[in-house]
């Protein structure tokens, strides 16, 4: 039986320094980041610990730690980055990466990129 799981962290909201415009680069804003990890199923039944399963914890601190790292111009660039720390996690088989600022038009809930890659 082939099996497969997802982990997810929706909608972490963090006070960034992103954007091209002067008053963005002047400005924090705040940008919103969703990740959804493919994980692979290993061939043995998981143990009830958290040694055995990629820990959301991990991937929140490494999200923090690349959206708040210095002001990045282009939110694709922001997405390429948390995709490059997820894949390093062995257990990742993919990762889809939502990154959208909440704040830049009156008539629009959010603006943003979603980029899905797999092994």
């Amino acid at each position: 039986m082939n099996t497969t799981h997802q982990i997810f962290l929706k909608e972490i909201v963090l006070n960034a320094s992103v954007g091209v415009n002067p008053e963005e680069k002047n400005n924090r804003q705040n940008v919103i980041v969703s990740v959804t990890v493919d994980v692979k199923t290993p061939e043995k039944p998981i143990e009830d610990t958290i040694e055995h399963v990629l820990s959301y914890d991990d991937i929140l601190k490494d999200v923090e730690r690349i959206v708040l790292s210095g002001h990045t111009h282009l939110l694709e660039i922001l997405a390429e980055r948390i995709k490059d720390s997820v894949l390093c996690y062995p257990q990742a088989a993919g990762v889809t990466v939502i990154v959208e600022k909440p704040d830049i038009y009156e008539h629009v809930k959010t603006a943003g990129v979603k980029l899905t890659c797999s092994r």
